[in-house]
């Protein structure tokens, strides 16, 4: 028999301690098991290099919808990461899929992904990928929301966004710590999957942004990104208000699109109302799954409130590890293959879609 999947070992090991001592504690070690649910989920933590501000967070938040930030002006960060379908994305298994290790659509492994760019060169010409052909080629991992994502020491589905962010170009370490928002923030923008001409680099980003107006794709602005650009009609101009000089570089634009994402804060929902003390924010049957999800369901050990995840990496055996290594592929350690970080269950109702193969079942 292999061994059982994390979630397993788990729920034996709660159930065993509850099992021991339960009888002879009652209620209170009931509740000294579970997370504490009556924390709140407060503000993220913000690097000391890199201060919220109001122009640095309009910048970012221009820059996360404009689909001029890809070669062919078509893919935007918010493409993938629809806010109304709790940042996820619902195009999901209807442009296509990817196909998974045996390189076949339509079989057991396919991934849920999101559609990207078709392959291209660095001329930009057309290169027929070898499985999408001339159609869009699909990420090999589900859309991670952003909304919530600040307050994780590591991003993406295996971490490997990490708290230390270096300048691309350079190197340099320019966050020591607390930095996973600025370090994933730049994947997808060179990623010639997600957004990018194979090939493309931050010369042309920045050429790139120099030259457009500010989401000219666009339309039906918000009121705030509206009155930044009636203010500043360019990049350069929303930098400079942003930074003191109009210089663009990939940092700056991390920091602006790290600060952006870190106003996206999911606490307003009768839950959060609840905890605040306002005992009619949650009806009877919702209080009753709130006391069966912190207690015997054991699902708040790793769905811990108020964040309702732990940060930490788990397999629960949804597909071979083969199929997908999980953190194994960035610690090498043999304890982690197949493990994937837990995510946050907030908006879970919005997202259609589970997991990161992006499937609702297997």
């Amino acid at each position: 028999m292999g061994a059982l999947p994390d979630c397993h070992l788990i729920r034996r090991r709660v159930q065993h301690l509850r099992a021991l001592v339960s009888p002879l504690l009652g209620p209170l070690v009931l509740m000294a098991l579970a997370p504490a649910a009556a924390a709140q989920l407060g503000p993220p933590p913000v690097p000391a290099e890199n201060p919220i501000t109001e122009p640095k967070r309009l910048l970012g938040k221009a820059l996360f919808w404009d689909e001029q930030l890809s070669s062919d002006n078509t893919v935007a960060c918010g493409t993938c990461h629809i806010p109304g379908f709790g940042g996820s994305d619902p195009r999901a298994d209807l442009l296509g899929r990817d196909p998974g290790l045996d390189g076949v659509v339509g079989t057991a492994d396919d991934k849920v992904g999101s559609p990207g760019l078709v392959s291209t060169d660095a001329a930009g010409d057309y290169n027929p990928h070898p499985v999408f052909g001339l159609e869009r080629q699909i990420t090999s991992r589900s859309a991670s929301s952003p909304i919530g994502a600040a307050h994780f020491f590591e991003l993406f589905w295996d971490g490997r966004a990490e708290g230390k962010f270096r300048d691309p170009l350079s190197g340099q370490v320019v966050i020591q710590s607390g930095a996973a928002l600025e370090t994933q923030s730049l994947g997808p923008i060179v990623s010639d999957v997600e957004m990018a001409d194979r090939g493309r680099g931050w010369a042309e980003v920045v050429q790139r942004l120099e030259q457009v107006r500010p989401l000219a794709l666009a339309s039906d602005l918000p009121p705030d990104v509206d009155r930044a650009l009636a203010l500043s009609a360019s990049y350069s101009k929303l930098f400079q208000r942003a930074f003191g000089t109009a210089e663009i570089t990939p940092v700056r634009i991390a920091f602006a699109l790290a600060t952006y994402q870190r106003s996206l804060v999911p606490n307003a929902t009768p839950f959060d109302d609840f905890m605040r003390g306002d005992q009619g924010a949650m009806n009877a049957q919702q209080i009753r799954g709130m006391n069966l999800f912190d207690s015997t369901a054991v699902c708040a050990v790793c769905h811990t409130p108020p964040l309702f995840a732990n940060g930490g990496y788990h397999s629960i055996a949804l597909r071979p590890s083969s199929e997908d290594p999980g953190r194994y592929g960035v610690t090498g350690d043999p304890q982690d293959l197949g493990r994937v970080k837990t995510p946050s269950l907030r908006n879970v109702a919005l997202r259609g879609r589970y997991f990161q193969i992006g499937r609702a079942h297997v």
